[in-house]
């Protein structure tokens, strides 16, 4: 886990020298495993570190789906559509570039990752890494697997954008606690959840990528003359038909999947009684 804090550091230098999407997409990784493992500790020290990384990584969202937009824009337009919204994009993407650098250099930073150094020498997180965590582990994963069974069901029946969301967090937690259970210990049935919690990953991030670009390209209607700006305006008009057509489809397909039972039927059913 010591790796960790040197693989951010390696990432945070590269930020600040020039910024790349992909070194910040990697940051918020090792940020989301970080506060992965601070969930596993008890006492007090641990949950407020953990809150404490979470607001500075979430001060990274907006970064990434400005930069995500971007490239989408960029995927979906043709050229001459494109050319009318780069330099509105580019604009909104700076400035969320800026607010990660500027808390990258921040004292909230600068502290949050003091501590996490700090805990590395304690003695309970010594003995946790030394176990593994083994008991903790397990736990960690069932309960996982129980949200999952209770936002799938829920999604399922309300099918509102919020409960998406949150079967989208349940399975993203459930891959993350059965990627840190040691190789060696993973059953079969572990193996084929992380598989199918990766594919389900895949879908419902892409489906929330098109719920948070529609969001931001409202934010960009509301902000553009439609008399002074009309070609920007129809491009994005034309955007987000097509991402909308893209959200209808995405979730069709994480429908489909679910409605399968695939990541339920994988569990033993002397877990499921």
């Amino acid at each position: 886990m010591k790796k960790l804090s040197h693989q951010l550091k390696k990432r945070r230098s590269r930020l600040l020298r020039c910024y790349d999407d992909e070194d910040l997409h990697q940051l918020r990784i090792r940020l989301r495993r970080m506060r992965g493992h601070l969930k596993l500790l008890p006492g007090e020290q641990a949950h407020r570190l953990r809150r404490e990384l979470g607001m500075l990584a979430d001060t990274t969202n907006a970064a990434r789906d400005w930069d995500t937009l971007f490239t989408h824009t960029g995927e979906l337009l043709p050229p001459e559509q494109f050319h009318q919204l780069q330099a509105l994009l580019q604009l909104h993407r700076r400035a969320a570039h800026e607010t990660v650098l500027a808390m990258l250099q921040s004292d909230a930073w600068t502290a949050a990752i003091k501590q996490w150094q700090q805990l590395e020498k304690d003695e309970l997180f010594r003995k946790y890494r030394a176990s593994d965590g083994s008991g903790q582990k397990k736990n960690a994963v069932r309960r996982a697997r129980q949200r999952v069974d209770s936002a799938r069901s829920k999604a399922l029946g309300k099918g509102s954008d919020r409960s998406w969301h949150k079967l989208r967090i349940a399975i993203k937690d459930l891959r993350y606690q059965l990627d840190e259970t040691p190789k060696k210990a993973r059953s079969s049935h572990d193996r084929k959840m992380i598989a199918q919690c990766k594919q389900l990953q895949e879908y419902l991030g892409a489906w929330h990528d098109t719920v948070t670009h529609r969001q931001l390209l409202q934010e960009l209607a509301d902000s553009l003359d439609s008399i002074h700006y009309p070609r920007a305006t129809d491009a994005l008009d034309i955007l987000d038909n097509a991402i909308r057509e893209e959200q209808d489809r995405v979730l069709a397909e994480v429908k489909t999947m679910l409605q399968q039972d695939t990541l339920l039927a994988i569990a033993p059913v002397t877990e499921r009684m």
